[in-house]
């Protein structure tokens, strides 16, 4: 079975490599636990839930803004050692990710420029918060769609946005070029 289906079958012909059978995917949500932390620029790191709430590894890799694409609530938002953003995504093809983009990038960018180390990070670090990261690579580093991925794919190797965040990534790519 394959992730691209009938409706995506052009998306699939021009762009095979990001199409996938779903049988190559990790079976487990232990392996994407137990993935690292992973440095996209300098300051900006892509990660997963379980490490978000591992108060040693932020401390450790300078981490002072974390932001939560995930409707799940931040963890240890109340210690203030953190400055929290939740952004309530749901990793669904439907989802509306682009609505977050600008306001989101802009902050995003103004903290990497005063040297604030940020976390961006969802329930895998696969889908939600790779396609944001992605995104704001193509908004700041001017690159296209693929490039952008290409680059996010070859510092985190297990990242796969859902179609309709890839979808959506493409189309942002028209909106900001």
């Amino acid at each position: 079975m394959y992730f691209c289906t009938l409706r995506s079958q052009k998306f699939y012909q021009q762009y095979p490599t990001y199409c996938y059978s779903i049988s190559s995917c990790s079976s487990t949500t232990t392996d994407v636990e137990y993935y690292p932390i992973s440095q996209i620029l300098s300051g900006l790191y892509l990660d997963n839930e379980y490490d978000a709430k591992n108060i040693n590894l932020l401390k450790q890799n300078e981490i002072k803004i974390i932001i939560n694409v995930t409707s799940i609530p931040c963890y240890d938002e109340n210690e203030q050692l953190f400055d929290y953003i939740r952004i309530p995504c749901n990793n669904k093809c439907q989802e509306n990710i682009l609505q977050y983009f600008e306001k989101n990038f802009l902050l995003i960018h103004q903290k990497l420029l005063f040297n604030q180390n940020i976390l961006i990070h969802c329930q895998a670090g696969i889908s939600r918060s790779a396609s944001f990261v992605i995104g704001y690579l193509m908004k700041y580093n001017f690159k296209s769609w693929d490039q952008a991925y290409s680059f996010v794919k070859e510092k985190r190797s297990i990242i796969k946005p859902n179609f309709g965040f890839l979808t959506q990534l493409m189309h942002y790519e028209e909106i900001i070029h």
